[in-house]
């Protein structure tokens, strides 16, 4: 079942125009879109977005594919790729995984860095469209907010250079989560931790991990969701493309160790999520 409250998933005109702040770690005025408003959808409404699923405003099924070794334990492909909507967090490794983590994706949310906007349109430009993915950015840190900025302005430089006669414009269909998504995310991570008073991280940012993002936008698509690769297993590799373990352990890889993130807890508000029907735990 999907959360009661239906909330915008992207940041659009619309919001831009009857909000005052975008709400983030940060929070600024929201007219700082103005002007780039051409850029930004007219509405919340996703039948608007030329890659959704046609006709699925309402949708029965998502999947949230995560990078957990812990999907490497069952042959999940052809399900997950059943799902109405597929979204994985970044754009992790399909090829070679298949079996385990399916083919098809609809929505990649990842952290909206400049480069990695860059990457996900220059890949996305590789595929058959109808294989093409939506790009729905976070934007929590104002590091990221700041490469979304950068993100429209070259969309608006390439688009005044289409009408000087320059290259030609290219399409973008890499979205702004919605602060409403990242503000519910957090405060389900607020609830789990007393608001933020067991909050055992050496940072005392507390900010949802893109998989946990992921798994809110899920609830808010569709009426079943499906969650898989987002638990741990100590005998799995962290990642289920990376090198195995030396040893059965929970303990995250320290090169994976974002301190701002804390991956145990969110687990167990996915296991508490399942009790209550919200979502189906797989792996």
């Amino acid at each position: 079942m999907r959360e009661a409250t239906q909330l915008p998933v992207f940041w659009n005109q619309a919001q831009m125009r009857t909000q005052a702040k975008y709400n983030n770690e940060r929070p600024f005025r929201a007219d700082k879109f103005e002007a780039f408003a051409s850029f930004l959808p007219a509405t919340a409404n996703l039948t608007d977005l030329p890659r959704w699923p046609a006709g699925c405003d309402r949708c029965s099924t998502c999947a949230v594919v995560g990078a957990s070794g812990s999907i490497l334990a069952h042959k999940q492909g052809a399900f997950i790729d059943a799902h109405d909507v597929v979204i994985r967090p970044n754009w992790l490794r399909t090829a070679g995984y298949e079996a385990h983590v399916g083919r098809r994706t609809s929505v990649n949310l990842f952290f909206a860095l400049e480069n990695m906007v860059k990457q996900f349109e220059t890949y996305q430009r590789t595929l058959p469209r109808a294989d093409r993915a939506i790009g729905l950015a976070t934007s929590a840190s104002e590091r990221s907010t700041s490469s979304y900025f950068r993100h429209l302005v070259r969309l608006r430089n390439e688009r005044n250079g289409s009408r000087s006669g320059g290259p030609p414009q290219r399409d973008s269909h890499v979205y702004l989560l919605s602060d409403a998504i990242y503000l519910r995310a957090l405060s389900h991570l607020c609830d789990a931790t007393r608001g933020g008073c067991e909050w055992q991280r050496r940072s005392g940012t507390m900010r949802p991990s893109t998989g946990f993002i992921a798994a809110v936008v899920a609830t808010q698509l569709c009426r079943h969701v499906s969650l898989f690769g987002l638990t741990s297993d100590p005998c799995r590799p962290f990642h289920y493309y990376g090198p195995s373990k030396a040893k059965c352990t929970n303990a995250v890889p320290t090169q994976n160790d974002e301190h701002v993130h804390w991956f145990e807890r969110e687990h167990e508000i996915y296991a508490e999520w399942q009790r209550r029907g919200v979502v189906s735990l797989h792996s």
